[in-house]
């Protein structure tokens, strides 16, 4: 069952970064002239960056660190 809650994220992430994608392309959004640089010295973008930082960081301690700490502790003491 736990397998199972993680293949749903996984593929929850994909379509979210579909859907983003697809989002940007509506609102004709080009990220390839897009310079960190212009981002950062916005203040509302910044706020926003930090917003999404501070996500990233708890979506890992809470969701995908004990995954990867648990799969290295399975791998090394199959390995010992």
């Amino acid at each position: 069952m736990n397998e199972n809650k993680v293949n749903r994220g996984f593929i929850q992430m994909i379509l979210l970064i579909i859907v983003s994608l697809l989002l940007l392309s509506y609102f004709r959004i080009d990220l390839s002239n897009l310079h960190i640089s212009d981002l950062w010295n916005s203040d509302l973008n910044h706020s926003n960056i930090t917003f999404l930082w501070d996500m990233a960081v708890n979506f890992w301690n809470n969701y995908f660190k004990v995954a990867v700490v648990d799969s290295l502790h399975l791998i090394l003491s199959l390995i010992q």
